[in-house]
């Protein structure tokens, strides 16, 4: 997974690709829950962008998409939320809402 950060985010979020989008912090044990399961997306669909962002470093993404509690997965199709996924989520519930391969 790549670090997604305010500084990189556009470039991200412009892909053409399908992006995901888990937002975690270091202290929260259901967020370390979803790491392999996303890990394992990323190895399954390598044809989308899966990121990681910080909640306790990037404030001001988590202004912008209004994250209020962890983890929250979102996942974004030509630059804009398609879904938004709060708690923890099993792989074939994020396969599914990333939807077939493109």
């Amino acid at each position: 997974m790549i670090e997604i950060t305010s500084s990189n985010f556009n470039s991200v979020s412009d892909s053409r690709r399908t992006v995901v989008l888990d937002f975690y912090a270091d202290w929260c044990q259901p967020c370390k829950t979803m790491v392999p399961v996303l890990e394992s997306l990323q190895i399954n669909r390598p044809d989308i962008v899966v990121g990681s962002v910080d909640v306790d470093k990037q404030y001001s993404l988590v202004e912008k998409f209004a994250i209020s509690s962890l983890p929250t997965v979102l996942i974004c199709k030509n630059g804009k939320v398609d879904k938004k996924m709060v708690g923890i989520s099993s792989l074939n519930d994020l396969e599914e809402a990333v939807g077939l391969n493109v």
